[in-house]
């Protein structure tokens, strides 16, 4: 969490300071925290899967079967 806190900061600065404005400062955020989503899921989330479930579908990583949902997160800035 203070990877994700720095990052914040450090976008707030560059529009404070005028090197970028808001729109790349957002821009930049989402592409972060949908890396940092996809990461997270390729590292693996609580709970573990039951012996069962991975027996079924052949790995032991919740969320990822095709690898569709993790590169599916994307962001879009609107407005």
């Amino acid at each position: 969490l203070a990877r994700q806190a720095d990052a914040k900061r450090e976008l707030a600065r560059g529009v404070v300071g005028g090197q970028i404005d808001a729109r790349q400062a957002l821009e930049l955020l989402g592409a972060k925290v949908a890396g940092w989503c996809q990461a997270r899921i390729a590292s693996g989330i609580a709970p573990a899967l039951k012996a069962a479930t991975i027996k079924r579908k052949g790995s032991s990583k919740p969320l990822i079967n095709t690898g569709q949902l993790r590169s599916a997160i994307t962001w879009r800035v609107e407005g």
